[in-house]
């Protein structure tokens, strides 16, 4: 078992990759999950690595591997645990334009990362991921938006098409039924 990188008679932290940490704790030992999985980045120019994830090809690849992780932290969590989650998402790029000659108007392709979306669209891996954590039997207790510091979650510079990402969206999703804050009227 690795060590921690901070403890002390309530509470135990552990850094690394979510996959290998959740790997080496035993079944049913965890109350808390607090965890921020990589962005996902497409990276186009390399096969998809089993090292890391973030950089599948398309958006449901990524989901199908934070799910295999969710696996895992239901397997760790006890009958009263929850895991919090937090997940930004992104919108669908261009390929680039098919141009037409001088005077007509350009024609924007779909994005490479075939979203199956329309350039600019927000591709909504948060709630994607929630929906098949709920399929994969999660309970999914509370949306929470949080505000991301300025400059933070896109690109910079202006563009017409959207306003750039303020926030970033989380989850507090249980396991099994009967957990809820006490005093809580799901309780």
């Amino acid at each position: 078992m690795r060590e921690p990188c901070w403890h002390d008679t309530t509470a135990t932290l552990y850094l690394g990759d979510a996959r290998e940490v959740l790997e080496e704790i035993a079944d049913g030992s965890v109350d808390c999950i607090v965890t921020s999985p990589p962005p996902w980045t497409p990276d186009h120019t390399q096969p998809p690595s089993s090292s890391g994830y973030g950089h599948e090809p398309t958006p449901a690849l990524y989901i199908a591997a934070l799910r295999r992780v969710f696996a895992e932290a239901h397997r760790v969590l006890t009958d009263t645990g929850t895991a919090w989650l937090a997940i930004s998402d992104q919108y669908a790029l261009s390929t680039g334009r098919a141009y037409s000659p001088r005077g007509k108007h350009s024609r924007i392709t779909r994005d490479q990362s075939m979203t199956g979306l329309p350039v600019s669209s927000l591709i909504g891996l948060p709630w994607q991921l929630a929906f098949a954590l709920n399929d994969d039997g999660w309970i999914i207790r509370n949306s929470i938006a949080g505000r991301m510091p300025r400059g933070g979650g896109g690109p910079t510079g202006w563009n017409r098409t959207r306003t750039l990402p303020r926030w970033s969206s989380g989850s507090s999703l249980s396991a099994w039924p009967g957990t809820a804050w006490p005093g809580s009227p799901a309780r």
